[in-house]
């Protein structure tokens, strides 16, 4: 697992459509916004994120994904066009409103934090890593078929998967590090230390925030 790293991540922020003009701004300076019709309610929000010519950042798509979706559309016209435009289930949108308290103490659109996966490990626990074709080939190549034994595989969905410890951690996690990482699966590879599942991981786990125990000064 790797040590140390400084991850520049998108700072959220509220704004009503009244100032759709500022939540672009926001936005185009490397923020993500949610925008809601007023303070009182929440209906009819939606989230605006960066898009260049269709193309997301990683940060920026793991939040739509956060967010129960796999699609955007590209804003034609008005102040927001050429971002990102995602439509989300009404009951989430509580949740897309925590991460907008949550960052308010970052004053710009971007902040950069320190991540130690080392430390920290939350995203090996309680998760169904799904595992792919791919995965299974290269265990294989590499001489472990046995990391595809039940002892290590669990079915899911009826998809392959990760097996779990009673305590919830990876069967391969051992001391926060990960016991197969030069063969780890890529649904693990390719999860972003910042993302909001990473975020969220860190707090059902440790109660932190970006990275940072919730008291920390």
């Amino acid at each position: 697992m790797p040590g140390p790293m400084t991850v520049p991540r998108p700072v959220w922020r509220s704004f009503t459509r009244r100032f759709l003009d500022r939540a672009a701004a926001h936005v185009r300076s490397g923020g993500h916004a949610l925008v809601i019709d007023s303070l009182a309610t929440l209906r009819n929000a939606f989230a605006l994120l960066p898009c260049d010519d269709g193309d997301m950042p990683e940060l920026s798509y793991w939040s739509v994904l956060a967010l129960g979706s796999r699609q955007f559309t590209v804003v034609s016209r008005g102040p927001a066009r050429g971002l990102a435009r995602v439509k989300f289930a009404r009951e989430l949108a509580p949740t897309a409103r925590s991460w907008c308290e949550r960052d308010s103490a970052w004053p710009d659109s971007v902040h950069v934090f320190e991540y130690d996966c080392e430390a920290c490990a939350a995203c090996c626990r309680h998760n169904d890593v799904l595992l792919t074709r791919d995965d299974l080939m290269r265990w294989h190549e590499a001489g472990r078929p046995n990391l595809a034994a039940a002892r290590f595989v669990r079915i899911a969905n009826r998809r392959a998967a990760l097996r779990h410890r009673r305590n919830g951690d990876c069967v391969h996690l051992v001391d926060n590090l990960c016991g197969i990482y030069e063969l780890r699966p890529d649904n693990c590879s390719a999860f972003p230390a910042g993302s909001e599942s990473c975020l969220g991981a860190r707090m059902v786990d440790y109660g932190w925030i970006d990275g940072l125990p919730r008291d920390a000064e």
